[in-house]
């Protein structure tokens, strides 16, 4: 299983913990993190993952996070098929950066584009998307329900 985690997954067990919502997304983040690791899955990185991680000004939380990332097994180039793909997703209210993940995503066949952007769900579902676009615990407690 091919998957992706939005920059929102990556810096998610970083955030405030106390937050019930917050927790619970960590928690079903890591053990999809631990499952890639062991080579049950394949996380997939990207260039425009490795863009935006480049901007984040906390070096403690961004080498943290870099840690994590070294976990991807393989690493998505932006080309003009992905730009072309996220401009249409651009058309339905996708934010530009967004829409370069998600075409990204898309582009390398991903099995699901995990985020914990609601808005982007909801926008992206509107969309001919052609990859599964999920939050990583409704996504991960489906796929444990369904082994």
């Amino acid at each position: 299983m091919k998957i992706y985690f939005d920059n929102c997954c990556y810096f998610r067990p970083f955030d405030d913990q106390t937050q019930d919502r917050v927790l619970i997304e960590t928690n079903a983040i890591t053990a999809i993190l631990f499952r890639c690791t062991s080579g049950v899955w394949e996380l997939i990185g990207s260039e425009v993952l490795e863009f935006e991680m480049s901007k984040v000004n906390d070096t403690s939380k961004l080498e943290k996070v870099k840690a994590m990332y070294k976990s991807t097994a393989g690493r998505i180039t932006i080309n003009d098929e992905i730009r072309q793909r996220a401009n249409l997703f651009s058309q339905y209210g996708v934010s530009p950066m967004d829409a370069l993940h998600v075409a990204s995503a898309e582009s390398a066949k991903v099995d699901v584009y995990l985020t914990t952007d609601d808005a982007l769900i909801k926008r992206i579902a509107e969309t001919d998307i052609k990859i599964d676009v999920r939050n990583p615990v409704h996504w991960i407690m489906e796929v444990l329900e369904n082994e």
